[in-house]
């Protein structure tokens, strides 16, 4: 899989879960910052991710992704 298909993805499962069709997520953006997500959805957006790349995204390395970016190249290092 490319990073571009595994970008459409992320950015796809982001946009679903913030539940708002006219945020702009770009790679810098800051998942809790700019998109103002609160942890529990951090959790459901990376679990939907989990499923769709099956894949396991431990607590450790979760904490880690800052941005969209991160969790695009996380994703890409590990499938």
């Amino acid at each position: 899989m490319t990073r571009k298909e595994i970008k459409e993805i992320v950015f796809r499962t982001f946009t679903d879960v913030i539940a708002d069709d006219e945020a702009v997520i770009t790679e810098n953006s800051s998942i809790m910052d700019d998109l103002d997500m609160d942890s529990i959805e951090m959790q459901e957006a990376l679990s939907d991710l989990e499923e769709e790349f099956d894949i396991e995204i431990p607590d450790a390395d979760a904490e880690k992704v800052v941005t969209v970016g991160d969790v695009v190249d996380y994703i890409k290092e590990n499938v």
